[in-house]
Protein backbone atom coordinates (compact mmCIF):
# COMPACT_ATOMS: atom_id res chain seq x y z
CA UNK A 1 0.00 0.00 0.00
CA UNK A 2 1.75 3.21 -1.06
CA UNK A 3 1.42 6.59 1.12
CA UNK A 4 -1.88 8.50 0.29
CA UNK A 5 -2.29 12.38 1.17
CA UNK A 6 -1.16 12.48 5.17
CA UNK A 7 -2.48 9.14 5.58
CA UNK A 8 -0.60 6.51 7.16
CA UNK A 9 0.65 3.66 5.00
CA UNK A 10 1.38 -0.35 5.19
CA UNK A 11 4.15 -1.83 2.84
CA UNK A 12 4.73 -5.33 2.07
CA UNK A 13 6.71 -6.13 4.88
CA UNK A 14 3.73 -5.04 6.89
CA UNK A 15 5.03 -1.97 8.87
CA UNK A 16 3.20 1.08 9.31
CA UNK A 17 4.52 4.20 8.31
CA UNK A 18 3.93 8.00 8.55
CA UNK A 19 3.95 10.02 5.09
CA UNK A 20 7.16 10.75 3.84
CA UNK A 21 8.37 14.18 2.08
CA UNK A 22 10.08 13.72 -0.81
CA UNK A 23 13.25 15.03 0.52
CA UNK A 24 13.64 11.39 2.45
CA UNK A 25 15.01 10.23 -0.94
CA UNK A 26 18.14 12.42 -0.94
CA UNK A 27 18.45 11.31 3.21
CA UNK A 28 18.24 8.30 2.26
CA UNK A 29 21.29 8.53 -0.31
CA UNK A 30 22.90 10.67 2.05
CA UNK A 31 23.21 7.83 4.77
CA UNK A 32 23.61 4.84 2.10
CA UNK A 33 26.69 7.16 1.27
CA UNK A 34 28.02 6.89 4.54
CA UNK A 35 27.69 3.23 4.55
CA UNK A 36 29.58 2.89 2.02
CA UNK A 37 32.69 4.79 4.24
CA UNK A 38 33.93 1.37 4.73
CA UNK A 39 34.33 -0.25 1.71
CA UNK A 40 36.11 3.25 0.30
CA UNK A 41 38.54 2.88 2.83
CA UNK A 42 39.04 -0.63 2.14
CA UNK A 43 39.15 0.14 -1.81
CA UNK A 44 41.36 3.37 -1.01
CA UNK A 45 43.99 1.01 0.79
CA UNK A 46 43.80 -1.29 -2.35
CA UNK A 47 43.84 1.49 -5.00
CA UNK A 48 46.69 -0.35 -6.71
CA UNK A 49 44.68 -3.50 -7.63
CA UNK A 50 47.45 -5.67 -6.00
CA UNK A 51 44.59 -8.45 -6.44
CA UNK A 52 44.69 -7.82 -10.83
CA UNK A 53 45.13 -11.00 -12.41
CA UNK A 54 43.35 -13.41 -9.59
CA UNK A 55 40.24 -13.21 -10.94
CA UNK A 56 41.46 -14.20 -14.67
CA UNK A 57 38.89 -12.17 -16.86
CA UNK A 58 39.65 -8.66 -14.92
CA UNK A 59 43.32 -8.51 -16.70
CA UNK A 60 41.59 -9.41 -19.85
CA UNK A 61 38.68 -6.68 -19.58
CA UNK A 62 41.39 -4.05 -18.72
CA UNK A 63 43.26 -5.82 -21.88
CA UNK A 64 40.47 -5.34 -24.26
CA UNK A 65 40.21 -1.34 -22.38
CA UNK A 66 43.52 -0.75 -23.86
CA UNK A 67 42.88 -2.09 -27.15
CA UNK A 68 39.88 0.39 -27.39
CA UNK A 69 41.84 3.27 -25.81
CA UNK A 70 44.84 3.53 -27.92
CA UNK A 71 42.62 3.48 -31.61
CA UNK A 72 43.29 -0.53 -31.86
CA UNK A 73 40.00 -1.53 -32.22
CA UNK A 74 38.51 -4.07 -29.70
CA UNK A 75 40.50 -7.10 -29.54
CA UNK A 76 42.66 -8.97 -27.53
CA UNK A 77 46.03 -7.42 -27.75
CA UNK A 78 47.64 -10.13 -25.44
CA UNK A 79 46.88 -13.20 -27.09
CA UNK A 80 49.36 -13.82 -29.84
CA UNK A 81 48.15 -12.29 -33.10
CA UNK A 82 45.67 -9.91 -31.09
CA UNK A 83 42.55 -11.39 -32.08
CA UNK A 84 39.21 -9.81 -32.19
CA UNK A 85 37.43 -9.80 -28.74
CA UNK A 86 34.56 -11.56 -29.82
CA UNK A 87 33.54 -13.32 -26.06
CA UNK A 88 33.21 -10.31 -23.88
CA UNK A 89 30.51 -7.40 -24.90
CA UNK A 90 32.49 -4.11 -25.40
CA UNK A 91 30.80 -2.11 -22.64
CA UNK A 92 32.70 -2.98 -19.27
CA UNK A 93 35.84 -2.41 -21.68
CA UNK A 94 34.53 0.93 -22.99
CA UNK A 95 34.57 2.26 -19.27
CA UNK A 96 37.32 0.67 -18.13
CA UNK A 97 39.34 2.35 -21.16
CA UNK A 98 38.68 5.72 -19.31
CA UNK A 99 41.44 4.93 -16.96
CA UNK A 100 44.05 4.57 -19.86
CA UNK A 101 42.86 7.48 -21.41
CA UNK A 102 43.09 9.61 -18.34
CA UNK A 103 46.56 7.71 -17.78
CA UNK A 104 48.09 5.51 -20.58
CA UNK A 105 51.07 4.36 -18.12
CA UNK A 106 50.33 0.97 -16.39
CA UNK A 107 50.28 0.16 -13.62
CA UNK A 108 49.61 4.21 -12.44
CA UNK A 109 46.55 4.21 -14.23
CA UNK A 110 45.09 1.53 -11.59
CA UNK A 111 43.98 4.27 -8.86
CA UNK A 112 41.42 5.55 -11.66
CA UNK A 113 40.50 2.55 -12.49
CA UNK A 114 39.96 0.93 -9.41
CA UNK A 115 37.69 3.91 -8.76
CA UNK A 116 35.68 3.63 -11.69
CA UNK A 117 35.09 -0.19 -10.43
CA UNK A 118 34.58 1.24 -6.80
CA UNK A 119 31.63 4.19 -7.29
CA UNK A 120 29.05 0.76 -9.00
CA UNK A 121 28.52 -0.06 -5.37
CA UNK A 122 27.26 3.64 -4.29
CA UNK A 123 25.42 3.82 -7.31
CA UNK A 124 24.01 0.28 -6.94
CA UNK A 125 22.63 0.90 -3.40
CA UNK A 126 21.11 3.99 -4.84
CA UNK A 127 19.13 1.89 -7.86
CA UNK A 128 18.74 -1.27 -5.58
CA UNK A 129 16.68 1.21 -2.72
CA UNK A 130 14.26 2.37 -5.78
CA UNK A 131 13.79 -1.42 -6.61
CA UNK A 132 12.90 -2.50 -3.37
CA UNK A 133 10.32 0.14 -3.29
CA UNK A 134 9.74 -0.81 -6.67
CA UNK A 135 8.46 -4.58 -4.99
CA UNK A 136 6.92 -2.72 -2.26
CA UNK A 137 8.87 -2.28 0.42
CA UNK A 138 8.65 0.55 2.93
CA UNK A 139 11.33 2.92 2.83
CA UNK A 140 12.77 1.68 6.30
CA UNK A 141 12.96 -1.53 5.16
CA UNK A 142 14.64 -0.58 1.49
CA UNK A 143 16.92 1.66 3.44
CA UNK A 144 18.11 -1.32 5.60
CA UNK A 145 18.65 -3.60 2.97
CA UNK A 146 20.62 -1.42 1.38
CA UNK A 147 23.05 -0.56 4.16
CA UNK A 148 23.30 -4.37 4.70
CA UNK A 149 24.72 -4.33 0.92
CA UNK A 150 27.25 -1.84 1.38
CA UNK A 151 28.51 -4.30 3.82
CA UNK A 152 28.49 -7.22 1.89
CA UNK A 153 31.98 -8.34 1.89
CA UNK A 154 31.21 -10.27 -1.77
CA UNK A 155 29.36 -7.01 -3.25
CA UNK A 156 32.56 -5.24 -1.74
CA UNK A 157 35.26 -7.40 -3.37
CA UNK A 158 33.83 -7.07 -6.77
CA UNK A 159 33.84 -3.12 -6.02
CA UNK A 160 37.71 -3.60 -5.56
CA UNK A 161 37.83 -5.55 -8.91
CA UNK A 162 37.57 -4.98 -12.37
CA UNK A 163 35.07 -6.87 -13.28
CA UNK A 164 31.60 -5.97 -14.66
CA UNK A 165 28.98 -7.24 -12.02
CA UNK A 166 28.61 -4.50 -10.16
CA UNK A 167 27.92 -1.92 -13.20
CA UNK A 168 25.80 -4.91 -14.85
CA UNK A 169 23.87 -4.80 -12.06
CA UNK A 170 23.48 -1.09 -11.56
CA UNK A 171 22.11 -1.38 -15.15
CA UNK A 172 19.45 -4.24 -15.08
CA UNK A 173 17.97 -3.03 -11.84
CA UNK A 174 17.80 0.18 -13.72
CA UNK A 175 16.01 -1.54 -16.99
CA UNK A 176 13.72 -3.33 -14.49
CA UNK A 177 12.89 -0.21 -12.48
CA UNK A 178 11.51 1.75 -15.25
CA UNK A 179 9.92 -1.37 -16.68
CA UNK A 180 8.01 -1.87 -13.83
CA UNK A 181 7.16 2.23 -13.73
CA UNK A 182 4.56 1.57 -16.60
CA UNK A 183 3.79 0.62 -19.89
CA UNK A 184 3.21 3.38 -21.74
CA UNK A 185 5.48 4.03 -24.90
CA UNK A 186 8.91 6.24 -23.89
CA UNK A 187 9.32 3.74 -21.00
CA UNK A 188 8.88 0.38 -22.17
CA UNK A 189 11.26 1.47 -25.19
CA UNK A 190 13.82 3.21 -22.33
CA UNK A 191 13.74 -0.23 -20.28
CA UNK A 192 14.40 -1.53 -23.37
CA UNK A 193 17.52 0.10 -24.33
CA UNK A 194 18.42 -0.20 -20.83
CA UNK A 195 18.22 -3.71 -21.35
CA UNK A 196 20.46 -3.15 -24.16
CA UNK A 197 23.18 -1.31 -22.62
CA UNK A 198 22.93 -4.14 -19.37
CA UNK A 199 23.93 -6.97 -22.40
CA UNK A 200 26.43 -4.81 -23.98
CA UNK A 201 28.19 -5.11 -19.95
CA UNK A 202 27.73 -8.52 -19.84
CA UNK A 203 25.97 -11.01 -21.79
CA UNK A 204 24.02 -12.57 -19.12
CA UNK A 205 21.16 -9.86 -19.63
CA UNK A 206 20.31 -12.22 -22.49
CA UNK A 207 17.14 -13.60 -20.88
CA UNK A 208 15.69 -9.83 -20.51
CA UNK A 209 14.90 -10.20 -24.21
CA UNK A 210 12.49 -12.85 -23.66
CA UNK A 211 11.49 -12.39 -19.91
CA UNK A 212 10.56 -8.40 -19.91
CA UNK A 213 7.74 -8.88 -23.07
CA UNK A 214 6.52 -12.18 -22.29
CA UNK A 215 5.66 -10.65 -18.95
CA UNK A 216 3.91 -7.28 -20.40
CA UNK A 217 2.35 -9.49 -22.76
CA UNK A 218 1.13 -11.78 -19.70
CA UNK A 219 -0.47 -8.35 -18.85
CA UNK A 220 -2.11 -7.69 -22.16
CA UNK A 221 0.63 -4.56 -22.54
CA UNK A 222 1.15 -5.88 -26.26
CA UNK A 223 2.20 -2.06 -27.40
CA UNK A 224 4.63 -2.51 -24.85
CA UNK A 225 6.32 -5.90 -25.19
CA UNK A 226 6.98 -4.81 -29.01
CA UNK A 227 8.46 -1.48 -27.77
CA UNK A 228 10.99 -3.72 -25.36
CA UNK A 229 11.95 -6.03 -27.85
CA UNK A 230 12.38 -3.68 -30.37
CA UNK A 231 14.81 -1.37 -28.58
CA UNK A 232 16.77 -3.92 -27.24
CA UNK A 233 16.98 -6.85 -30.00
CA UNK A 234 19.00 -4.53 -32.82
CA UNK A 235 22.13 -4.23 -30.07
CA UNK A 236 22.04 -7.74 -29.14
CA UNK A 237 21.67 -9.21 -32.85
CA UNK A 238 24.44 -6.66 -33.96
CA UNK A 239 26.98 -7.65 -31.10
CA UNK A 240 26.43 -11.62 -32.50
CA UNK A 241 26.59 -10.59 -36.03
CA UNK A 242 30.45 -8.27 -35.31
CA UNK A 243 31.34 -11.60 -33.12
CA UNK A 244 30.46 -14.17 -35.37
CA UNK A 245 32.46 -12.26 -38.25
CA UNK A 246 35.33 -11.03 -36.59
CA UNK A 247 35.71 -14.40 -34.46
CA UNK A 248 38.90 -15.94 -34.62
CA UNK A 249 39.20 -19.35 -36.76
CA UNK A 250 38.47 -22.51 -34.47
CA UNK A 251 41.42 -23.79 -32.18
CA UNK A 252 42.02 -26.57 -29.46
CA UNK A 253 40.18 -26.04 -26.35
CA UNK A 254 41.94 -22.79 -24.59
CA UNK A 255 41.69 -20.97 -27.94
CA UNK A 256 38.03 -20.87 -28.06
CA UNK A 257 37.64 -20.64 -23.99
CA UNK A 258 39.33 -17.00 -24.66
CA UNK A 259 37.21 -16.23 -28.34
CA UNK A 260 34.01 -18.11 -28.10
CA UNK A 261 31.28 -18.50 -25.58
CA UNK A 262 28.88 -20.79 -26.52
CA UNK A 263 31.74 -22.25 -28.75
CA UNK A 264 33.29 -23.37 -25.25
CA UNK A 265 29.89 -24.17 -24.12
CA UNK A 266 29.35 -26.81 -26.75
CA UNK A 267 33.10 -28.09 -26.08
CA UNK A 268 32.12 -28.72 -22.66
CA UNK A 269 28.82 -29.62 -22.69
CA UNK A 270 28.07 -32.49 -25.41
CA UNK A 271 23.67 -33.12 -25.05
CA UNK A 272 24.44 -36.06 -23.01
CA UNK A 273 26.07 -34.23 -20.24
CA UNK A 274 22.87 -31.88 -19.21
CA UNK A 275 21.39 -33.81 -16.59
CA UNK A 276 25.11 -34.15 -15.17
CA UNK A 277 25.62 -30.60 -15.43
CA UNK A 278 22.36 -29.41 -14.51
CA UNK A 279 22.13 -31.51 -10.96
CA UNK A 280 26.23 -30.39 -10.19
CA UNK A 281 25.07 -26.65 -10.97
CA UNK A 282 22.04 -26.74 -9.31
CA UNK A 283 24.03 -28.07 -5.96
CA UNK A 284 26.36 -25.13 -6.59
CA UNK A 285 23.71 -22.67 -7.01
CA UNK A 286 21.85 -23.36 -3.54
CA UNK A 287 25.30 -22.99 -1.86
CA UNK A 288 26.54 -20.20 -3.77
CA UNK A 289 22.55 -18.15 -3.13
CA UNK A 290 23.48 -18.72 0.74
CA UNK A 291 26.82 -17.72 0.65
CA UNK A 292 26.29 -14.36 -1.28
CA UNK A 293 23.50 -13.78 1.26
CA UNK A 294 23.31 -15.31 4.45
CA UNK A 295 26.37 -17.90 5.18
CA UNK A 296 29.53 -19.10 3.63
CA UNK A 297 29.55 -22.63 2.55
CA UNK A 298 32.01 -24.85 5.40
CA UNK A 299 34.28 -27.60 5.62
CA UNK A 300 33.27 -31.15 5.61
CA UNK A 301 30.37 -33.17 4.68
CA UNK A 302 27.66 -31.03 6.38
CA UNK A 303 29.26 -27.61 5.56
CA UNK A 304 26.89 -26.61 2.82
CA UNK A 305 23.58 -27.18 4.89
CA UNK A 306 23.85 -23.78 6.51
CA UNK A 307 24.28 -21.84 2.99
CA UNK A 308 21.63 -24.29 1.21
CA UNK A 309 19.17 -23.72 4.23
CA UNK A 310 19.78 -19.73 3.75
CA UNK A 311 19.23 -20.18 0.12
CA UNK A 312 15.67 -21.94 0.51
CA UNK A 313 14.92 -19.19 3.10
CA UNK A 314 15.85 -16.52 0.21
CA UNK A 315 13.80 -18.28 -2.22
CA UNK A 316 10.98 -18.66 0.10
CA UNK A 317 10.63 -14.94 0.87
CA UNK A 318 11.13 -13.69 -3.27
CA UNK A 319 8.03 -16.07 -3.65
CA UNK A 320 6.24 -14.66 -0.92
CA UNK A 321 6.93 -10.81 -2.11
CA UNK A 322 5.70 -11.60 -5.40
CA UNK A 323 2.16 -13.13 -4.18
CA UNK A 324 2.07 -10.23 -1.61
CA UNK A 325 2.53 -7.19 -4.45
CA UNK A 326 3.19 -9.05 -8.13
CA UNK A 327 5.46 -10.33 -9.76
CA UNK A 328 8.17 -7.90 -11.06
CA UNK A 329 10.56 -7.68 -14.28
CA UNK A 330 13.18 -8.62 -12.02
CA UNK A 331 11.20 -11.42 -10.69
CA UNK A 332 10.84 -12.30 -14.68
CA UNK A 333 14.50 -11.79 -14.91
CA UNK A 334 15.56 -14.40 -12.36
CA UNK A 335 13.19 -16.87 -13.72
CA UNK A 336 15.31 -16.58 -16.73
CA UNK A 337 18.44 -16.32 -15.75
CA UNK A 338 18.23 -19.37 -13.14
CA UNK A 339 18.11 -21.89 -15.61
CA UNK A 340 21.13 -20.38 -17.67
CA UNK A 341 22.91 -20.58 -14.90
CA UNK A 342 22.16 -24.39 -14.33
CA UNK A 343 22.90 -25.18 -17.78
CA UNK A 344 26.48 -23.18 -18.05
CA UNK A 345 29.02 -25.26 -18.36
CA UNK A 346 31.06 -23.71 -15.01
CA UNK A 347 29.79 -24.32 -11.43
CA UNK A 348 27.77 -20.95 -10.82
CA UNK A 349 29.98 -19.81 -8.09
CA UNK A 350 29.08 -16.10 -6.10
CA UNK A 351 30.00 -14.06 -8.95
CA UNK A 352 27.63 -15.81 -10.95
CA UNK A 353 24.85 -14.83 -8.87
CA UNK A 354 25.73 -11.30 -7.98
CA UNK A 355 22.99 -10.00 -10.21
CA UNK A 356 19.90 -11.66 -8.15
CA UNK A 357 22.16 -10.11 -4.50
CA UNK A 358 19.44 -7.73 -4.28
CA UNK A 359 15.96 -9.86 -4.63
CA UNK A 360 17.67 -12.30 -2.43
CA UNK A 361 18.33 -10.18 0.43
CA UNK A 362 14.58 -8.76 -0.28
CA UNK A 363 13.58 -12.41 -0.03
CA UNK A 364 15.79 -13.37 3.59
CA UNK A 365 14.62 -10.11 5.21
CA UNK A 366 10.56 -10.71 4.11
CA UNK A 367 10.90 -14.72 4.94
CA UNK A 368 12.02 -13.38 8.19
CA UNK A 369 9.23 -10.48 8.74
CA UNK A 370 6.75 -12.74 7.95
CA UNK A 371 7.76 -15.81 10.25
CA UNK A 372 8.28 -13.14 13.20
CA UNK A 373 4.64 -12.02 12.30
CA UNK A 374 3.12 -15.62 11.97
CA UNK A 375 5.14 -16.57 15.44
CA UNK A 376 3.71 -12.82 17.28
CA UNK A 377 0.00 -14.31 15.63
CA UNK A 378 0.56 -17.27 17.01
CA UNK A 379 -0.78 -19.38 14.14
CA UNK A 380 -1.20 -22.90 14.80
CA UNK A 381 -0.23 -25.95 13.10
CA UNK A 382 2.07 -26.04 10.35
CA UNK A 383 2.18 -22.49 9.51
CA UNK A 384 3.53 -21.79 12.93
CA UNK A 385 5.57 -24.78 13.27
CA UNK A 386 7.69 -23.25 10.14
CA UNK A 387 8.11 -19.92 11.11
CA UNK A 388 9.37 -20.85 14.44
CA UNK A 389 11.84 -23.53 12.33
CA UNK A 390 12.69 -20.40 10.02
CA UNK A 391 13.59 -17.90 13.18
CA UNK A 392 15.26 -20.34 14.51
CA UNK A 393 17.38 -21.41 11.66
CA UNK A 394 17.88 -17.65 11.06
CA UNK A 395 19.25 -17.12 14.58
CA UNK A 396 21.57 -19.79 14.36
CA UNK A 397 23.15 -18.37 11.27
CA UNK A 398 23.45 -14.82 12.48
CA UNK A 399 27.10 -15.46 14.00
CA UNK A 400 27.99 -17.09 10.53
CA UNK A 401 26.65 -14.11 8.34
CA UNK A 402 28.67 -11.93 10.88
CA UNK A 403 31.68 -13.58 10.28
CA UNK A 404 31.43 -15.07 6.77
CA UNK A 405 29.56 -12.43 4.63
CA UNK A 406 29.71 -9.38 6.35
CA UNK A 407 31.96 -7.72 8.63
CA UNK A 408 34.29 -10.08 9.17
CA UNK A 409 35.20 -10.80 5.33
CA UNK A 410 34.88 -7.33 4.85
CA UNK A 411 37.80 -6.18 7.08
CA UNK A 412 39.53 -9.63 5.86
CA UNK A 413 39.51 -7.45 2.67
CA UNK A 414 42.13 -4.76 3.85
CA UNK A 415 44.72 -7.49 4.91
CA UNK A 416 44.03 -9.68 1.47
CA UNK A 417 45.14 -5.97 0.25
CA UNK A 418 48.69 -6.84 2.08
CA UNK A 419 48.98 -9.57 1.35
CA UNK A 420 48.41 -9.70 -2.92
CA UNK A 421 51.03 -7.17 -2.63
CA UNK A 422 53.64 -9.16 -0.99
CA UNK A 423 52.90 -12.08 -3.97
CA UNK A 424 52.90 -9.39 -6.33
CA UNK A 425 56.20 -7.86 -5.52
CA UNK A 426 57.45 -11.68 -5.75
CA UNK A 427 56.57 -11.62 -9.40
CA UNK A 428 57.22 -8.26 -10.66
CA UNK A 429 61.61 -8.98 -10.59
CA UNK A 430 60.34 -12.03 -13.28
CA UNK A 431 58.10 -9.16 -15.18
CA UNK A 432 61.25 -6.75 -15.27
CA UNK A 433 63.46 -9.31 -16.31
CA UNK A 434 61.25 -10.59 -19.63
CA UNK A 435 60.69 -6.62 -20.80
CA UNK A 436 64.82 -6.38 -20.35
CA UNK A 437 65.85 -9.58 -22.35
CA UNK A 438 63.35 -11.05 -24.51
CA UNK A 439 62.31 -9.55 -28.03
CA UNK A 440 59.40 -8.25 -28.06
CA UNK A 441 57.64 -10.56 -31.02
CA UNK A 442 58.00 -13.61 -28.80
CA UNK A 443 54.87 -15.13 -27.13
CA UNK A 444 55.20 -17.26 -23.59
CA UNK A 445 53.28 -19.65 -21.91
CA UNK A 446 51.87 -17.81 -18.48
CA UNK A 447 49.02 -18.93 -16.07
CA UNK A 448 47.88 -15.21 -16.70
CA UNK A 449 49.02 -14.54 -19.88
CA UNK A 450 46.95 -10.67 -19.67
CA UNK A 451 48.75 -9.57 -16.69
CA UNK A 452 52.23 -10.65 -18.15
CA UNK A 453 51.39 -8.35 -21.23
CA UNK A 454 49.98 -5.69 -19.02
CA UNK A 455 53.62 -6.00 -16.89
CA UNK A 456 55.81 -6.34 -20.37
CA UNK A 457 53.96 -6.21 -23.42
CA UNK A 458 54.98 -9.48 -24.20
CA UNK A 459 52.26 -11.79 -25.50
CA UNK A 460 50.95 -14.97 -23.98
CA UNK A 461 48.06 -17.47 -23.39
CA UNK A 462 47.65 -20.05 -20.78
CA UNK A 463 46.45 -23.13 -21.05
CA UNK A 464 43.05 -23.64 -19.74
CA UNK A 465 41.35 -26.84 -18.19
CA UNK A 466 38.52 -28.17 -19.57
CA UNK A 467 35.31 -28.21 -17.16
CA UNK A 468 33.96 -31.30 -18.77
CA UNK A 469 36.66 -32.77 -16.59
CA UNK A 470 35.60 -31.34 -13.60
CA UNK A 471 31.87 -32.64 -14.17
CA UNK A 472 33.65 -35.85 -14.41
CA UNK A 473 35.81 -35.83 -11.90
CA UNK A 474 37.95 -37.16 -14.56
CA UNK A 475 41.62 -37.18 -12.81
CA UNK A 476 43.07 -39.00 -15.85
CA UNK A 477 42.15 -36.17 -17.90
CA UNK A 478 43.18 -33.82 -15.70
CA UNK A 479 46.60 -34.95 -15.35
CA UNK A 480 46.90 -35.30 -19.40
CA UNK A 481 46.08 -31.76 -20.06
CA UNK A 482 48.90 -30.76 -16.97
CA UNK A 483 51.32 -33.09 -18.82
CA UNK A 484 50.32 -31.87 -22.14
CA UNK A 485 51.74 -28.07 -21.25
CA UNK A 486 54.83 -29.24 -24.00
CA UNK A 487 52.51 -30.07 -26.75
CA UNK A 488 50.43 -27.34 -26.01
CA UNK A 489 53.08 -24.32 -26.20
CA UNK A 490 54.15 -26.35 -29.63
CA UNK A 491 50.60 -26.32 -30.62
CA UNK A 492 50.44 -22.49 -30.33
CA UNK A 493 53.85 -21.34 -31.24
CA UNK A 494 54.70 -19.96 -27.92
CA UNK A 495 58.76 -18.91 -27.33
CA UNK A 496 59.13 -18.74 -23.68
CA UNK A 497 57.35 -20.26 -20.69
CA UNK A 498 56.53 -18.03 -17.42
CA UNK A 499 55.94 -20.24 -13.39
CA UNK A 500 55.00 -18.30 -11.03
CA UNK A 501 53.67 -19.56 -7.32
CA UNK A 502 50.16 -17.99 -8.42
CA UNK A 503 49.58 -20.11 -11.33
CA UNK A 504 46.72 -22.44 -11.37
CA UNK A 505 44.80 -20.72 -8.71
CA UNK A 506 41.74 -20.45 -10.45
CA UNK A 507 42.04 -24.52 -11.77
CA UNK A 508 39.94 -27.29 -10.19
CA UNK A 509 43.12 -28.97 -9.09
CA UNK A 510 46.02 -26.43 -8.56
CA UNK A 511 48.53 -28.50 -5.95
CA UNK A 512 48.13 -31.43 -8.75
CA UNK A 513 48.58 -28.55 -11.49
CA UNK A 514 51.77 -27.28 -10.33
CA UNK A 515 53.03 -31.31 -9.66
CA UNK A 516 52.52 -31.50 -12.87
CA UNK A 517 54.09 -28.95 -14.92
CA UNK A 518 57.04 -28.61 -12.56
CA UNK A 519 57.64 -32.17 -13.43
CA UNK A 520 57.63 -32.03 -17.33
CA UNK A 521 59.57 -28.56 -17.04
CA UNK A 522 62.16 -30.46 -15.58
CA UNK A 523 63.06 -32.58 -18.58
CA UNK A 524 66.08 -30.55 -20.50
CA UNK A 525 64.60 -32.08 -24.09
CA UNK A 526 61.54 -29.91 -23.87
CA UNK A 527 62.23 -26.93 -21.67
CA UNK A 528 65.82 -25.20 -21.01
CA UNK A 529 65.79 -23.10 -17.64
CA UNK A 530 66.99 -19.33 -18.57
CA UNK A 531 65.72 -17.55 -15.88
CA UNK A 532 65.20 -17.38 -12.29
CA UNK A 533 64.69 -14.26 -9.84
CA UNK A 534 62.43 -13.69 -7.25
CA UNK A 535 59.55 -16.04 -6.91
CA UNK A 536 59.52 -16.40 -10.51
CA UNK A 537 61.49 -18.43 -13.16
CA UNK A 538 61.21 -18.20 -17.03
CA UNK A 539 62.04 -21.54 -19.23
CA UNK A 540 62.50 -21.57 -22.80
CA UNK A 541 60.36 -24.05 -25.11
CA UNK A 542 62.91 -26.46 -26.88
CA UNK A 543 62.02 -26.25 -30.52
CA UNK A 544 60.53 -29.17 -32.01
CA UNK A 545 60.93 -31.54 -28.70
CA UNK A 546 57.77 -29.87 -27.14
CA UNK A 547 54.91 -31.60 -29.59
CA UNK A 548 56.73 -35.14 -29.03
CA UNK A 549 55.37 -35.83 -25.56
CA UNK A 550 54.09 -39.27 -25.26
CA UNK A 551 51.75 -38.37 -22.63
CA UNK A 552 50.46 -34.85 -24.08
CA UNK A 553 47.05 -35.05 -26.03
CA UNK A 554 45.15 -32.18 -27.66
CA UNK A 555 42.87 -30.38 -24.97
CA UNK A 556 40.43 -30.06 -27.74
CA UNK A 557 38.96 -32.00 -30.65
CA UNK A 558 40.08 -31.01 -33.83
CA UNK A 559 38.24 -28.24 -35.25
CA UNK A 560 36.46 -30.06 -37.96
CA UNK A 561 34.72 -32.25 -35.24
CA UNK A 562 34.46 -29.38 -33.17
CA UNK A 563 32.24 -27.28 -34.93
Amino acid sequence: MEEQGGRLSRGNDGLLLPPAPRTRGLRWILVLCLFCVPSGFVTWHARDVPQLGSLGDDAIYLVAAKSLAAGQGYRLLSLPGAPAMTKYPPGYPALLSLAWRVNPRFPANMAVAALLAWLMLPLLLIVARRTFLRMGLAPAHAGVLCASMALNAPLVWFGMNLMPELAFTCVLLACVVVADSGANGWRAAGAGLLGAAAFLLKSAALPLLLTSPFLYLLRKQYRAAALFFGAMFPFVAGWMWWAHAHRAPPGDATWTFYTDYLGNQALNVPLRDYPLVVSTNLKALCSSVGELVVAPALDGPLGRIPACAGAAIAVAGVVILARRNRVTHYHAFALGFVPLLVAWHYPPIARFVLPLAPLLLAGVSVAALSAWRAVSERRPGAPGVLALLTLATLALMAPLAATGVYAGPLAGLYFRADRDREQRSGILPGYRWIQANTPPGVAFVAGDGALLYLYTGRRAMGPVMPSRLFYHSDVRGVEREYRGIGAFAARNHLDYLLRTPLDFNGDFAPALGRRLVDEALSDPRRFRLIHSSGQTTVYEVVTGAAGTDENAVPSAPSSESTH
